[in-house]
């Protein structure tokens, strides 16, 4: 699957994910529910309104390996990340 610059979506590793979803300001809902096995799972924030925009992140498992999504928009660049630890 690729993610082309200016589609609104970045590629990030599991643990970017984890935090991304620890530290986000609002409570998320996952769909389908983290309780059932999924071969896709959308984040969602339902106060930015409903599906489609409301998603956030988004989880595939296909064949053995595993994609994660996250809107641009709602996560910091990793540059602004740095700036503000140093």
């Amino acid at each position: 699957m690729a993610i082309e610059v200016g589609t609104g979506w970045r590629l990030v590793s599991e643990r970017e994910l984890e935090d991304f979803l620890r530290s986000y300001p609002r409570p998320l809902t996952a769909e389908p529910p983290l309780a059932r096995n999924a071969r896709f799972r959308r984040f969602l924030d339902p106060s930015l309104g409903a599906w489609p925009v409301s998603e956030i992140a988004t989880v595939r498992y296909s064949h053995g390996s595993t994609v994660n999504t996250v809107r641009t928009d709602v996560i910091p660049l990793e540059s602004e990340q740095s700036m503000k630890q140093s």
